[in-house]
């Protein structure tokens, strides 16, 4: 699964901190692949899984406490864990702008992060059965 449906910036190992996103917000609508339709359905349909295992990946931490954050507090969650994902990235961006997407393109923003998070070719992947584990 590549990640050129996206809108991608290429990336090399020499310009990694290039500051941009590797896909555009609404770029998770370009579909190309098969298991690019999966992940944008995955993304309308559960919007909090995906944020959750994005932060798993990201952290590590498990994924049962970020779900119930994200349904529970979608907004002020949304936009913590996309401000980290961003700076960590090196991506420049306002907390008014995280607040913003996390409230207006939630799925889009939820997606985006994770095609960042991942190994640039699509993100990282999605298990078929989520299992959560307690952190």
């Amino acid at each position: 699964m590549s990640n050129e449906g996206y809108g991608a910036i290429e990336r090399t190992a020499e310009d990694d901190s290039a500051g941009e996103w590797k896909m555009e917000l609404f770029g998770m609508f370009d579909i190309k692949e098969q298991g690019d339709f999966i992940l944008c359905f995955k993304g309308i349909c559960c919007a909090p899984c995906v944020g959750a295992c994005t932060i798993n990946t990201f952290e590590d931490r498990g994924q049962l406490v970020p779900l119930v954050l994200y349904c529970c507090c979608w907004p002020c969650f949304g936009t913590i864990k996309r401000g980290q994902i961003r700076e960590a990235h090196g991506i420049p961006g306002s907390p008014v702008e995280d607040f913003l997407w996390s409230c207006c393109c939630g799925c889009c923003a939820r997606v985006q992060e994770h095609i960042e998070v991942g190994d640039g070719q699509g993100g990282p992947p999605l298990p078929e059965n989520q299992v959560m584990r307690l952190p």
